[in-house]
């Protein structure tokens, strides 16, 4: 049972404030990072308050609350997001006037849900926070975007009680991909927004690691420091994968997995394209499957993996399954022979996106295939650790080839780095983390003492 640390209890170390709209038992994306982070930062002296909402999130990820050290405390405060309309809302609407209406919701939405559909937790969540940094003597505020309210409560708590500010981007904010009908207005309030938080931290937190995410903050924001934009991507936790020596059945099918969201940007055209070609040129006793674990939706090139599949006539070896829990996936990961990562297409910061399922699966020590452009950060990180092969994304017969070749050989011509992978372990992230802390606290004291 998870205890709560007292008000009045002395600890050899600092206070955090860490704001997180979304915190276990609720889970969405982010919530692993941020609770990863609460699990290790009281090892390096940097004791974390939660600041949460209620809301329950899109699944439920219980067993991360359960690793929680016990100087961990919560507070949760309010919580209401603007949902989508429920299906056949507007089935009563006579057609002539079924597009005005879809129209008129939709600019309200956007009006009303800036910078997301959490921003109504703003109010509760700074009163609360208020009370919090009193409380517990907070020294920093931290806080992961998205969503992006998280980044706008931190930073008008880090103004009102004049503590410094941590602010993290797991993705790009102001030139992030279309989200439905994103106007020229929103995205103007987007970079606003962006600048806004960006300009009034103490430190900023490239969250994917890459050069295009690093370069992008100090080509836009020119007072932005290169000292104060630290790169912590990120990772794995070994403790998530349990035990790695699996004996493989040599009966068993030859399993690929992918977790995670897929569609929009990321494709499987070209994967699925492959799989259908290794049909006709595996042995009759040549097993394969593949399995996609997650959220499916219609993909860039307005098919869903399920189209794929039916027009492949891949039913009997490709599957596809409901979003799971993270300690699921894991489990999934570990026993899977391959692991699949795509790279999207026409993604903001094309070059630099990383995936964050690459982290993940790195910690598994299962191969990695990477579809992906060759310059790519994604490539390079894969070329770097050793966690597997890349192939251009669009090259069906070298997908092809790199599979039927990792299932002759197991791996075996695969090489991990360790060393190198260890660094993206959730533990030494926390460490640097942690140093950004200090790092925003002395900043702070020398600023005050040069005003004072």
């Amino acid at each position: 049972m998870l205890a709560l640390m007292e008000s009045n209890r002395c600890y050899a170390g600092s206070t955090v404030l860490v704001v997180s709209y979304f915190f276990p038992p609720a889970g969405t994306t982010g919530v692993i990072r941020i609770a990863k982070f609460a699990k290790y930062l009281p090892s390096f002296s940097w004791y974390p308050v939660i600041l949460a909402s209620n809301d329950p999130g899109v699944w439920l990820e219980r067993s991360l609350l359960a690793e929680l050290p016990s100087s961990v405390m919560i507070r949760r405060s309010g919580g209401a997001r603007l949902r989508s309309s429920p299906r056949g809302e507007y089935e009563a609407v006579a057609p002539a006037r079924l597009k005005v209406a879809q129209d008129a919701k939709r600019l309200l939405r956007e009006i009303a849900c800036l910078p997301d559909p959490c921003v109504f937790w703003v109010a509760s969540a700074v009163r609360t926070g208020l009370a919090l940094c009193h409380e517990y003597s907070v020294q920093a505020i931290f806080a992961s975007g998205g969503p992006w309210t998280n980044l706008l409560v931190a930073t008008l708590l880090s103004r009102l009680a004049r503590i410094p500010a941590v602010v993290d981007f797991r993705d790009v904010w102001a030139p992030g991909p279309p989200m439905g009908m994103r106007s020229r207005w929103r995205g103007m309030w987007d970079r606003r927004m962006e600048a806004w938080v960006v300009k009034r931290a103490s430190c900023v937190v490239n969250g994917t690691g890459t050069r295009g995410m690093r370069e992008y903050f100090l080509q836009n924001y020119h007072q932005l420091h290169e000292d104060r934009v630290f790169d912590i991507p990120s990772g794995f936790d070994p403790e998530d994968f349990g035990s790695k020596d699996v004996v493989p059945d040599p009966k068993a099918a030859f399993r690929i997995v992918y977790t995670g969201q897929i569609g929009g940007f990321r494709s499987p055209r070209f994967f699925l394209q492959a799989l259908a070609q290794l049909l006709s040129t595996l042995a009759p006793d040549a097993a394969i499957r593949a399995e996609f674990w997650g959220d499916c939706s219609t993909d860039y090139f307005g098919k869903t993996v399920e189209d794929y599949v039916s027009d492949l006539d891949l039913q009997s070896i490709v599957s596809v399954h409901p979003t799971i829990d993270y300690k699921s996936a894991a489990t999934i990961q570990v026993s899977a022979d391959l692991l699949l990562v795509l790279k999207g297409h026409g993604e903001a910061l094309e070059g630099g996106a990383m995936a964050s399922k690459l982290l993940s699966y790195v910690g598994t020590g299962k191969p990695v295939l990477a579809l992906a452009p060759m310059e790519s950060e994604i490539a390079e990180f894969v070329l770097r650790t050793g966690c597997g092969v890349v192939v251009p994304a669009e090259d069906v017969a070298q997908i092809a080839r790199s599979i039927v070749d990792i299932m002759k050989t197991g791996g075996a011509g695969i090489v991990r780095n360790e060393p190198e992978i260890q660094m993206y372990s959730r533990l030494q992230q926390a460490k640097h983390l942690a140093k950004v802390l200090d790092e925003a606290t002395q900043r702070s004291s020398r600023e005050r003492g040069g005003r004072a």
